[in-house]
């Protein structure tokens, strides 16, 4: 069983996400509301995959994401973006340039993103 972090400040759609999921996967998922929280539920549990949404409080998605790839133990975990914000192509291209796995728009089509998450965790 694989452990999948959803890291979104949006509840109602984390528990979504994690339902859908759970159901669709067998995974463990866990959650997180702001990338501070993420943080440190990356150092404790060091998760397979983290689905990260690109605008949060505290620390931003993108902030996030670069603090991941300062640390060996961290650079190498997949990560999902997701934002309703950023829709252009050019910040997918520029996310995909940084390392990101894949990109999703919101919101979001559980089908493509249990695809997403099954091709990056296979």
């Amino acid at each position: 069983m694989k452990k999948i972090l959803i890291v979104d400040d949006d509840v109602h759609l984390s528990e979504a996400i994690a339902n859908y999921l759970s159901l669709k996967t067998g995974h463990k998922i866990i959650m997180a509301e702001d990338g501070e929280v993420a943080w440190d539920l990356i150092q404790m549990e060091n998760p397979d995959m983290i689905l990260l949404d690109v605008v949060l409080p505290q620390i931003s998605g993108i902030a996030l994401y670069k603090m991941l790839q300062k640390y060996e133990n961290t650079k190498k975990i997949p990560v999902i973006f997701m934002s309703g914000v950023f829709l252009d192509d050019v910040f997918k291209k520029e996310s995909i340039e940084m390392g990101v796995v894949d990109y999703i728009l919101k919101p979001l089509s559980f089908k493509a993103l249990l695809e997403k998450v099954n091709s990056v965790l296979s």
